[in-house]
């Protein structure tokens, strides 16, 4: 091997040098673009998982056929050689596990390996088709996602998610620090943290939400424990759960309500429905607003302790059923009735039982919550 003498090398930098400094230019970086396809044929009714720390995840539904993967790279950089090198070290990595292929970016070890992508863009557009689960994997960056028919998990950290409906029964969905937009989902359990989700339309949904704020404007089944944050819900036919420092506010409820609040806010429930069967709340320095459409017939049995309670139209028959002033508990309770006459058999029945919680139930024509 021949060796340039030292002069030589100080030369020929002192002319790179010179090069770079007549044409800046040079000194720019540019972005370079590597398009990487790939298709994979699915076992029928097999789960497929992807994954992208990179960039956006772009899934779109298609009848059958493989499941097709397109990846645009992108990298930034002064020399372009070195950068093109580096887009070619990158690959679509693939696992199996359970009969699951699992597909995500990866890259070679001639150049630096995973370290290759630190840096890099990478913009994964998949087409799936219709007839199998899917696992989905995002941080960083938007996910959206078509209509599905078969169970859909996803795991979303700092990124958002649009979607439109998921039809299947089963659906798990994990988002942390997330804005995320449903259509519709049929069945989905929900575990939200420092995140936002809107939902237009749902059936069942099992929600663990922490500091997150969520609006759900129709639900058939709610399942909730929320801690922290705001929980609007439009329409529920029937709600369970508890709420710990959250402001829950409900516009109407359907069938039944069973809910215990803890150092929240006032829970406001803006309507129930003439044919509702119970609502039960019990709560703990969490005050309670309820307001009862005019046709809306109930009788109220509640028990309130270092707090009041008031009935807005109701005040014939409202009355201490006993009082226990050492212990600062008042029980109330309000037997149905219609145009005057007591009904024999109530269509709804209201339980409260509050601590250091004002209660206030309010006679209205209006239906619903006029604010939020």
């Amino acid at each position: 091997m021949k060796h340039l003498p030292i002069t030589a090398l100080l030369l020929a930098a002192g002319l790179t040098a010179a090069a770079q400094a007549q044409n800046p230019l040079l000194l720019q970086p540019r972005d370079h673009t590597r398009i990487l396809e790939q298709s994979y044929e699915l076992d029928p009714g097999a789960a497929a998982a992807l994954a992208n720390r990179y960039g956006n995840l772009y899934v779109n539904t298609v009848p059958d056929g493989p499941l097709r993967v397109r990846l645009t790279i992108t990298s930034r950089g002064t020399d372009s050689l070195k950068t093109l090198a580096k887009l070619e070290q990158i690959v679509l990595a693939e696992t199996y596990e359970n009969g699951r292929v699992r597909i995500e970016p990866g890259a070679g070890q001639q150049l630096g390996g995973m370290e290759l992508l630190q840096g890099m863009s990478i913009q994964m557009d998949v087409e799936a088709p219709a007839g199998h689960p899917l696992a989905l994997s995002l941080i960083r960056g938007d996910l959206h996602l078509d209509t599905r028919t078969e169970p859909v998990d996803i795991d979303l950290k700092h990124g958002s998610l649009f979607g439109n409906s998921l039809l299947a029964e089963g659906n798990s969905i994990r988002a942390v620090n997330a804005v995320c937009s449903f259509d519709s989902i049929t069945s989905a359990r929900l575990d939200l943290r420092e995140s936002e989700w809107t939902l237009r339309a749902a059936g069942t949904l099992d929600l663990k939400a922490e500091s997150s704020r969520t609006d759900l404007a129709s639900v058939q089944t709610l399942r909730t424990d929320t801690r922290v944050g705001d929980l609007h819900v439009g329409r529920v036919q029937e709600i369970r759960g508890s709420y710990d420092a959250t402001k829950m506010l409900i516009d109407q409820i359907g069938q039944r309500c069973v809910l215990s609040g803890r150092l929240a806010p006032a829970m406001e429930i803006g309507s129930l429905s003439p044919g509702f069967d119970t609502l039960a709340i019990t709560s703990f320095a969490a005050p309670v607003r309820i307001q009862t459409p005019e046709e809306t017939v109930f009788e109220l049995d509640a028990r309130v302790e270092r707090a009041e309670l008031t009935a807005e139209g109701y005040y014939t028959l409202l009355a201490p059923k006993q009082a226990e002033d050492k212990r600062a508990v008042r029980r109330y309770h309000i037997q149905p009735e219609t145009d005057g006459a007591r009904m024999a058999a109530p269509a709804g029945v209201i339980r409260i039982d509050s601590r250091m919680g004002a209660v206030k139930i309010k006679k209205t024509a209006q239906t619903g919550l006029t604010e939020r």
